[in-house]
């Protein structure tokens, strides 16, 4: 019966819709996974790593600013110098604790590493201020130039070794999400076609079956219209 063949058609449009419906969002809830996986972890940390270098750079350079004897001699100037200091190490701190929260970062070997270089650097730059508050400037220059600068050196490789993790567990993702992303686009884009082409042809099929009872029907109404 026609009304049979129409709700076939239908029933088969609706399946592959739904199929077409159901494919687009597990890939938007992949899409948004991946999403959430750089939103969550990797902008997060990218942004603190920045945070740690300027930081440290900064408090370098505030450090190399008191040592000049000419600062050393203005009270303005190195009450200037010492307020950037407090600064720039409270930013470093906030840095660290919002790296450390990041998932799979706590006890990541090149964070500890980090961390002990860290650690050893402010050491050691703690001890050149407390050289500068007893008017001992010329050990503070030497430990500053020598000790402190090398640790220094160790902070920005442990620094850089992160960063280079980081850019590498981007790449990882990327190269991981983009050929799927890619394949699911390739996916919905043939479920579309095949729902359309199903429809055209169930369409045409349909259309003929209740085209030719018709066709009959009015050749037999134009044959008793017509005496026969």
């Amino acid at each position: 019966p026609v009304w049979a063949k129409l709700a076939l058609a239908l029933a088969v449009s609706t399946l592959v819709t739904l199929a077409v419906a159901a494919g687009g969002y597990f890939a938007s809830l992949r899409v948004e996974s991946a999403l959430e996986h750089v939103a969550g972890r990797g902008a997060p940390a990218l942004d603190a790593l920045a945070t740690l270098r300027n930081a440290q750079t900064a408090i370098q350079r505030a450090e190399r600013s008191l040592l000049i004897e000419e600062f050393q001699e203005n009270p303005a100037e190195r009450e200037r110098q010492k307020a950037d200091l407090a600064k720039y190490e409270a930013q470093a701190d906030e840095a660290m604790k919002a790296y450390e929260t990041l998932p799979g970062t706590a006890d990541s070997e090149g964070w500890k590493a980090y961390q002990e270089a860290w650690q050893t650097w402010t050491t050691k730059h703690k001890k050149v201020l407390e050289f500068l508050q007893n008017d001992m400037r010329p050990g503070a220059l030497a430990l500053s130039m020598r000790e402190a600068r090398q640790a220094l050196v160790s902070v920005e490789e442990a620094l850089e070794a992160l960063h280079g993790q980081e850019r590498e567990a981007a790449r990882s993702f990327a190269a991981q999400a983009l050929p799927q992303a890619r394949r699911e686009r390739g996916l919905l884009l043939a479920l579309a076609a095949l729902a359309v082409l199903l429809s055209a042809g169930l369409t045409l099929v349909v259309t003929r079956n209740i085209n030719r009872p018709l066709k009959k029907t009015l050749a037999f109404a134009e044959r008793v219209a017509g005496g026969d």
